[in-house]
């Protein structure tokens, strides 16, 4: 839980006052320094800078996450998650972790990288709508070569039941993502 002032994330939209050329510079470059530093060292602070950055954005906030699982990269045979989330220009939020179940198959290892990563989703949405930024929407996109099967591999793990209202709802949506060559 994150303890705030109401107004912390408040930008204004009628905002009639910009800053002026070199301050404008000032503000990219102390910006820029500080995307460097949550990237490296300070993971802490990636939500405010990521707020920094867009600044100029308009109207609901709607996150797009990327989901992939490399399949029994481990030597006991687990595979390995990666998560990367963006609300629009650039990396917002990343992870990458090791598995904590054997999976049989690539498609399992997706479904369970997509379950570790969920978590995390459903939390950003709602710190944003915290924020005053109404209902979002979080689009998942997964890289699974039969992707049809998603949903209905989706019903038959019992783990996912506490996700499964949200996809449901169309408050999550899991989508396709083809691999780029």
């Amino acid at each position: 839980m994150t303890l705030n002032a109401k107004h912390l994330f408040n930008a204004w939209e009628n905002q009639k006052h910009f800053l002026s050329k070199d301050d404008a510079d000032q503000f990219h470059h102390l910006t820029a320094k500080l995307l460097f530093l949550s990237q490296h060292g300070r993971p802490d602070i990636r939500t405010a800078v990521s707020f920094l950055l867009n600044l100029d954005a308009r109207g609901p906030v709607n996150t797009q996450w990327w989901v992939d699982a490399l399949y029994a990269t481990h030597p006991d045979m687990k595979s390995h998650t990666g998560g990367v989330m963006s609300l629009g220009r650039g990396a917002t939020y990343s992870t990458a972790d090791k598995q904590k179940i054997v999976t049989r198959s690539s498609t399992e290892g997706e479904l369970v990288g997509l379950h570790d990563v969920m978590p995390q989703v459903v939390w950003t949405n709602n710190f944003i709508e915290c924020q005053g930024y109404g209902t979002q929407l979080a689009t998942v996109y997964i890289r699974i070569k039969k992707y049809n099967i998603v949903r209905e591999e989706w019903k038959k793990f019992k783990w996912q039941e506490k996700f499964k209202d949200r996809v449901d709802n169309n408050e999550i949506i899991i989508e396709h993502c083809p691999q780029q060559k």
